[in-house]
């Protein structure tokens, strides 16, 4: 009986494997305790360019491609246009995507071939508070170049949005770097803490979205996560391995580089 019993065991329980730099075991797919989320970067904005970048992969993304873009912050400014993430610069006309905060702080999620002839963009209807950790998704379907196949989760519900440009009608594939909490050639830097960042190679179904989250409402272990495989890249954002040179990739090899920051910026401040 005991045998049995460890048998069975076995095809319920499954260790996480080494290569994301995590521990723990999935129970028909809910991740155990034993993952936790211990830190956050923190980005200060104004004269210092402060920003995660330097990443070899820069996740170009054709119009009508399906994508998706996560990650959970906490605002300490409000009444400032401050970038979140994205892959574009006024250097090359924006071209490329971002999520950002708004001055009148809604979320403005951008896929541009240029400014401001050749775009699209929706806006949410809401604006996010300051002080608190709140989690935006932006998702983009396949097929289409419409404003209309973009949506923005606001803590994993579908939030209302307006459409600001819908004219997009060329290549939104760029050569401007990928940068999590600012931009370099204009600064529209964040002002705040940013953790666990992810881009996927899909648009995320509202469940999907969902599943970005434990049971309660805290960063979920993207190694169980029931899209895994579209996962493209995985930045936990000051969690170990993760150091003031170096904001490590956790689904491949696409790390970053802390730019104009230091040691006490990986903060224990966490969803």
């Amino acid at each position: 009986m005991k045998h049995i019993l460890v048998s069975l065991l076995a095809l319920v329980y499954a260790t996480q494997a080494p290569a994301n730099g995590l521990s723990g075991l999935i129970l028909k797919g809910v991740v155990s305790s034993s993952y936790s989320n211990t830190y956050s970067m923190l980005f200060g904005g104004g004269a210092t360019n402060e920003v995660v970048s330097n990443f070899s992969d820069q996740f170009n993304r054709e119009r009508t491609d399906g994508f998706s873009v996560s990650c959970w912050f906490k605002k300490t400014a409000t009444g400032v246009y401050q970038m979140v993430i994205g892959n574009n610069v006024s250097g090359s006309a924006y071209r490329g995507w971002s999520l950002v905060v708004q001055d009148d702080d809604q979320i403005q999620w951008d896929l541009l071939n240029g400014y401001p002839d050749n775009w699209a963009q929706v806006v949410t209807s809401a604006s996010v508070s300051s002080n608190v950790f709140v989690h935006v998704v932006g998702t983009k379907a396949s097929g289409s170049s419409a404003a209309s196949s973009m949506k923005v989760y606001i803590n994993r519900s579908a939030a209302a949005t307006t459409t600001g440009s819908d004219s997009l009608s060329a290549t939104t594939v760029g050569t401007d770097p990928l940068r999590i909490g600012g931009r370099a050639a204009d600064g529209n830097n964040f002002f705040g803490n940013i953790d666990e960042c992810s881009l996927w190679n899909s648009e995320l179904t509202p469940s999907e979205v969902s599943a970005l989250a434990d049971v309660n409402g805290k960063p979920a272990n993207l190694a169980a996560h029931p899209a895994y495989a579209n996962l493209a890249h995985w930045w936990r954002m000051g969690d170990a391995p993760d150091s003031i040179t170096q904001i490590r990739d956790r689904r491949g090899t696409n790390h970053g580089t802390p730019i104009d920051m230091e040691a006490g910026d990986i903060d224990p401040v966490v969803p």
